[in-house]
């Protein structure tokens, strides 16, 4: 392997290892200071889920770096870039059987539904993506520029070319110098259409490279975005329980939990529902999971979790209790805290593979953590291997894998998503009770 190719190998290799020591530091700290205010310990959490995602990136990069120089592995990406060609070639000839009152149509909307769903569809990767944006920015004014410098030297050909077909055309009475201006047009005109092409093919790679580095930047923006909405939207619905639950408690009552209302109650509902989650992992992440009511328990939970650490820390300073009672009560309340902590902001633009990952070094430290075997058991899950096999192949020879599998895979998540909503919706969530906690 040359020196090169170990150096690829290495870095994503390296990257993987430093952010996993960096997420366990940060998980081994949470485990040692379970009585860490929660939120502060939410924003540990985001650190870690960070640490992990990237720690999961760079390992699938380096895993599939590693396995590409294995012998005999171009054959297999060659095999199955033929049989992806081959599914592609099929799904073309079935659709140029259409009519075209219907081919031009659905040629459209799939145009459209590609150009919208490869930008909503936008994860974490396209922010490493968007560092080099500005490296491509400037390689793109070089090109513009070298392609003006061409168009410069075209135009003065041709102003050239014209000069001698004038001088030629005085020179009737000299053959020989009319002959030789005419050899001149013909260099010079020959020189000006390969500039001519040059500046055009110059000019068409700045116009590919400047957009593409505009819109890595519009995606990393997308995501970057996607992430602070997300988190602000799960920090809004959290304040609006613990205000709710507060409320409930000064007026000497329990807080009864009453999530988010379904979005499956009418066929309209689903139908909306449906079409957004078709817009990519991200989207249907959340429409699938609010609906869910899964995640908008974690809030009330972690709600729960902050209203208790307050109040004993009140009591703690008005002198209430004493230290050490204040302290056996913050570890009580922290047994109680749900595993989630970090919300769902990074998880929703994580990749699938890196997701699936993630889970499984997850279930992995768990089952070792608490010597239980049946945390592996979940990591056998069919819909879990699909979509991680589809993704696998669309990141190895995914140029090649027809439009209409992605489309179908969107579109079986979507639909899946809407029916888990309606079998698991918030009506399964509600009626928790959540009582103030009495300070002794």
């Amino acid at each position: 392997m040359s020196a090169r190719c170990q150096n690829k190998l290495l870095k994503p290799l390296l990257t993987a290892l430093a952010s996993g020591g960096t997420a366990y530091g940060i998980g081994k700290y949470r485990d040692l200071n379970p009585t860490l205010d929660p939120k502060l310990d939410h924003y540990l959490a985001i650190g870690e889920d960070v640490s992990k995602t990237i720690a999961a990136l760079s390992g699938l990069v380096a895993a599939k770096r590693g396995i590409s120089k294995i012998p005999g592995m171009d054959k297999v990406g060659q095999f199955f870039g033929v049989v992806g060609d081959q599914m592609k070639a099929l799904q073309e000839a079935a659709f140029n059987k259409l009519p075209g009152a219907v081919r031009d149509p659905l040629s459209l909307l799939a145009k459209a539904y590609n150009a919208v769903a490869g930008f909503t569809g936008s994860e974490i990767k396209a922010i490493p993506e968007a560092l080099k944006a500005p490296a491509r920015l400037r390689h793109a004014k070089d090109l513009a520029e070298r392609s003006a410098q061409y168009s410069a030297r075209e135009a003065q050909a041709l102003g050239e070319v014209d000069s001698f077909k004038i001088i030629a055309g005085a020179s009737a009475d000299n053959p020989a110098k009319a002959a030789k201006y005419l050899a001149e047009v013909a260099l010079r005109q020959a020189e000006a259409k390969t500039l001519g092409e040059k500046a055009a093919k110059v000019a068409a790679k700045a116009d590919q490279t400047k957009s593409k580095a505009l819109m890595d930047l519009a995606k990393a923006s997308y995501v970057v975005g996607g992430i602070a909405a997300v988190e602000g939207a799960e920090q809004g619905i959290k304040e609006n329980y613990r205000q709710a639950m507060e409320k409930s408690f000064a007026e000497g009552k329990p807080y009864i939990l009453k999530p988010d209302a379904d979005l499956t109650s009418t066929p309209l509902k689903k139908a909306a529902m449906f079409t957004v989650g078709t817009l990519g992992n991200p989207v249907e992440k959340q429409t699938r999971d609010y609906v869910g009511g899964k995640w908008t328990k974690d809030l009330a939970e972690r709600a729960y979790q902050e209203y208790q650490y307050d109040k004993i820390e009140a009591a703690r300073k008005a002198g209430t209790i004493s230290s050490a009672t204040a302290d056996q009560m913050q570890i009580e309340r922290a047994k109680e805290k749900p595993f989630n902590m970090s919300g769902k902001a990074v998880y929703s633009f994580t990749p699938a593979v890196a997701g699936f990952t993630k889970f499984a070094a997850t279930q992995v430290a768990k089952a070792v953590k608490y010597q239980d075997s049946s945390e592996v058991k979940k990591l056998y899950n069919p819909q879990h291997l699909a979509g991680v096999g589809l993704m696998a192949y669309g990141n190895t020879v995914g140029s090649k894998l027809p439009s209409s599998i992605p489309v179908a895979w969107n579109a079986a998540l979507a639909a899946q998503g809407v029916i888990q909503a309606e079998k698991k919706g918030p009506k399964n969530s509600r009626g928790k009770v959540y009582r103030p906690l009495a300070i002794k």
